[in-house]
Parts: structure tokens; C-alpha cells; sequence
């Protein structure tokens, strides 16, 4: 019964040094990314993402006032892609050409049209049953992993991918909005 006693009391003080060093984890987290205040967005699931974006934050050149007025009117029209972004994208996306599951949205524009993307992610399905040479290209490539369809508005799609390229073109010191 003694050995009982002291395994439990054993658990609980295990727990509670584990709870303890989880939220000093998520804490250190916080207070690091909040000292760097250079950073507008920041997925929060990737920490590779989060490394790169301080580093290019840490080698930008100082911006001029009217650049930093330009960015933070920007920053409330971006909000909605980045919040959609986060919730649906991360999972199986990054930032960069980086693979997790499906391609790295790195310079979507680049490869395909607004109308492309935005058909694509309503389904996937459809645009690669109708025949087009690159939806079945990414599908075989990702080992026909299946990406799920969204009942996104197309505003919504815009906005996301208005949020990808503006924060792609900040590490650059850029300020691009998508057409």
C-alpha cells in the first residue's frame, strides 16, 4: 500500500512538472516572437517558418515612414487571409516551395491563374476528373493525396492568396497585392 501511495504521489508530481514546462514552453514561445515586432504575420504552426521569417526580418533595411504607413494599412485587409490561411491551409502547405503534404505555395501566381486556384480549391477533385495536365501532375506527384474541398467564397481564395503573396513580397521588402 506504501509503494502504492508514493507511485501515485510520483504521477502527480510528474504531471505537474510536465504541465509546467509546457506552458514555460508556449510562454518562451510568446514572449520571443513578441520581441520581434517586425513580424506581421507568423503562421504559428511551423517553427522552420517562423526561424526564416525573423532571419530576413533581422537583415531588412530600415523602411521610410510613408513604407510603414503603406504596410500597416495593409495589415487589416490582409487579417481574413491570414486567419483562413492558418486555420485550413498550414497543415498541408507552407509559406515557401518546402513540401509537407501538398506543394509549398511559394509564388502560386507564378504557376497558375487566380481562376485555377480558386477552382482547385473548391475541388480538387473536379479540375483533375476534367482532364487538366497540371492537376493530375500534382495529384500523381503527391502520391494522389487527396486535398480537401473548401466552400470557400472566392473573395475568401483571393484573400489568402492576397495574404501569401503580401507576406512573401514583405520578406523582400516589397508590398505586392494581388489582382
Amino acid at each position: 500500500m506504501k509503494n502504492l501511495i508514493i507511485t501515485f504521489n510520483l504521477l502527480i508530481i510528474s504531471f505537474i512538472l510536465i504541465v509546467v514546462i509546457f506552458t514555460l514552453l508556449v510562454m518562451s514561445i510568446n514572449f520571443d516572437l513578441s520581441l520581434n515586432e517586425e513580424i506581421k504575420f507568423v503562421c504559428g504552426t511551423c517553427e522552420n517558418e517562423i526561424k526564416k521569417q525573423r532571419k530576413i526580418n533581422n537583415e531588412k533595411i530600415q523602411k521610410t515612414p510613408q513604407e510603414n504607413k503603406i504596410i500597416d494599412s495593409t495589415n487589416k485587409k490582409y487579417e481574413l487571409g491570414r486567419m483562413l490561411r492558418e486555420e485550413n491551409c498550414t497543415s498541408c502547405h507552407s509559406f515557401t516551395d518546402e513540401v509537407i503534404v501538398g506543394p509549398g505555395l511559394k509564388g502560386i501566381l507564378k504557376r497558375r491563374t487566380m481562376v485555377w486556384i480558386t477552382n482547385f480549391v473548391k475541388n480538387s477533385q473536379a479540375v483533375i476528373k476534367s482532364g487538366d495536365e497540371y492537376a493530375i501532375k500534382l495529384f500523381e506527384k503527391y502520391n494522389k493525396a487527396v486535398m480537401t474541398s473548401f466552400n470557400f467564397k472566392d473573395e475568401e481564395i483571393k484573400a489568402i492568396i492576397d495574404y501569401i503573396n503580401f507576406s512573401e513580397n514583405q520578406a523582400q521588402n516589397d508590398v505586392f497585392i494581388c489582382q
